[in-house]
């Protein structure tokens, strides 16, 4: 593997979204090295490698109040596309 995920381990993560619905999410076991490294070297930090808890209350927003029909919902966040998935 090359890149950002080169020597990284990553872990399957279930998010429960409400009672019913839960998501099955990979994400990097442990980011913060990553992210500092991406400073450091003054490159683009890898954010679509981590779940953000932002993204898990979007989507459970969304859940929540389901956009009308014909209604477009933009995702313009980064990480592991939760929210898209929602």
């Amino acid at each position: 593997m090359t890149g950002a995920l080169a020597g990284r381990s990553l872990t399957r993560r279930t998010v429960p979204l409400t009672d019913a619905v839960s998501v099955d999410i990979l994400e990097v076991v442990d980011v913060e090295p990553l992210l500092e490294a991406a400073i450091e070297q003054d490159r683009r930090a890898p954010y679509g490698l981590v779940l953000w808890a932002s993204a898990v209350a979007a989507a459970r927003w969304l859940i929540e109040r389901p956009p009308a029909p014909g209604s477009v919902v933009v995702d313009v966040g980064a990480g592991t596309g939760l929210v898209a998935l929602t």
